[in-house]
């Protein structure tokens, strides 16, 4: 859990968060290098960077110590001095500890893949060491978030909010990125979705838009309508994802972040449809009310969402379970598919 920044000191914070570090290397350190010896390089590697993490810490606590004292001593005078120096140490020294957190993250994913990918380390290994690196991989991405804020990289007040948004209209006539580059929130985001949402937004880039319906009592021209049950799809048990049912938390969270979007309208092919009315959500839905009607309704990836996936994953052979294509190779004659019948709703 990321410590509460608004009630800490900037040297609160920052001692947590070098703890955390180094709660994190312990417990990769205790557990594994006594249970897979080829782990020993890369828990040495968290060990080293926790080490970083503490040099560059004491260069942080430096550099706000010149700025107190700088302060104060302004304060005193009544004047105004330029405390750039101790600014620019001050993001150098941050700059070093985001860096040692880094580093330590790669550490720990070098010895979760060694783990989960030698099948004679998973068997000599007693204590289930794979266990202690997932968490500490969640500590260690902490790190770099508790110093980020820590460092006053969030805005605090107004003054701030416009400082920094000026600063980007500034460099936005000079710019120093490329357009069409990686956006900002990307990393973020990876950070924000779960293995399964992950699965959800790669399938969703290769198969395109995907059938949904909601469930609504059947009244005269739908007039007065209520909806029994909404969202019913089948986006999760698609994209094989470990836990299915949890497909309507996927799809809001992923909502949230702006990569999946809901639309009122349907699919091309309307047939598809039949196959989420026979669901057992839906048919239970159905029967628990005297006459009902299912509405035709649509998922897809935002354009946004199309980026994103195209920036975070290697689409390269995969076609989303056979899932990209028609496998009925229906032969058309005449019209083609039924065309979807106009509804007053």
């Amino acid at each position: 859990m990321i410590p509460d920044t608004d009630s800490k000191s900037p040297r609160q914070n920052l001692d947590d968060a070098t703890r955390n570090l180094g709660a994190a290397a312990d417990a990769v350190g205790d557990k594994v290098r006594p249970a897979v010896r080829v782990g020993v390089d890369a828990a040495d590697g968290i060990v080293a960077a926790v080490e970083s993490a503490n040099h560059a810490r004491e260069r942080v606590w430096n550099a706000l110590n010149k700025l107190a004292d700088r302060s104060k001593r302004d304060k005193a005078a009544g004047t105004k001095s330029d405390d750039s120096d101790e600014s620019a140490e001050l993001a150098a020294a941050a700059s070093d500890v985001i860096a040692s957190a880094a580093s330590a993250s790669t550490a720990v994913s070098g010895i979760w893949k060694m783990l989960t990918d030698t099948e004679a380390a998973r068997q000599r290994s007693p204590l289930d060491p794979r266990r202690w690196v997932g968490e500490s991989t969640g500590v260690v991405r902490n790190v770099a978030e508790t110093v980020g804020e820590t460092v006053g990289l969030r805005a605090d007040s107004a003054e701030d909010v416009r400082e920094m948004g000026e600063k980007l209209i500034a460099e936005s006539q000079i710019p120093k990125y490329t357009a069409g580059g990686r956006h900002p929130a990307f990393y973020h985001i990876l950070q924000q979705i779960n293995p399964d949402e992950a699965r959800i937004v790669r399938f969703l880039y290769a198969v395109g838009v995907q059938p949904s319906i909601d469930v609504r009592t059947k009244t005269l021209f739908q007039i007065g309508s209520e909806r029994v049950l909404g969202g019913i799809n089948m986006v999760a048990e698609m994209a094989s994802c470990r836990w299915p049912k949890q497909g309507t938390e996927y799809l809001g969270n992923l909502n949230r972040l702006g990569l999946v979007r809901f639309s009122p309208e349907p699919v091309a092919d309307i047939r598809r449809y039949s196959l989420l009315e026979v669901q057992p959500e839906a048919m239970e839905a159905i029967a628990s009310v005297k006459s009902a009607i299912t509405v035709y309704r649509s998922i897809y990836l935002s354009d946004f969402g199309k980026q994103f996936a195209e920036m975070a994953f290697d689409m390269t052979g995969y076609t989303g379970g056979g899932w990209d294509t028609d496998g009925r190779s229906d032969k058309i004659l005449g019209s083609g598919p039924p065309k979807l019948k106009k509804h007053g709703h």
